[in-house]
């Protein structure tokens, strides 16, 4: 019995610990520069641009997808973005934080799985997350995007 109480304790604790994948509905399309190709409604979702587009007079790529999540002001969390780019002309990821934090993370590594992660302290509820594709083409897959609070 003894045995059994404490890996219920320990599973339960655990439990608070893991984290949660934001769901793939609620992610909303914001096309800059160069012609995209977006997959929004499943994971792995995908940025793709394999041709750049002139702006103010200088060629370039910038695609991304963001969308809006509520936490708990003063609490603790840690993003997780894991991704993949593919067909890569010197791209970069760069996930942006808004509103709840402000910070940005950078990739660049092409053709392996990364994963790019943080904690930060809520300053405001709404939060605003942006998973950018700028500078180079490629097809940037991403896995998953969890936020989890950190006890």
């Amino acid at each position: 019995m003894k045995k059994f109480l404490l890996c219920a304790a320990l599973f339960a604790a655990m439990g608070s610990l893991f984290a949660v994948e934001l769901p793939a509905a609620g992610w909303k399309i914001h096309t800059i520069q160069g012609k995209f190709k977006y997959q929004k409604d499943k994971y792995p979702l995908l940025i793709s641009c394999q041709q750049p587009t002139e702006r103010d007079g200088k060629e370039g790529v910038w695609g991304r997808l963001y969308r809006k999540e509520m936490l708990e002001v003063g609490k603790k969390y840690e993003i997780k973005v894991t991704y993949k780019m593919t067909n890569a002309q010197k791209p970069v990821i760069a996930v942006w934080v808004r509103g709840g934090a402000a910070f940005n993370m950078f990739g660049r590594d092409v053709n392996v799985s990364k994963t790019l992660s943080r904690q930060f302290t809520v300053a405001k509820a709404e939060t605003m997350i942006y998973i950018n594709l700028q500078e180079g083409t490629a097809d940037l897959e991403v896995a998953s995007v969890e936020i989890s609070p950190v006890e």
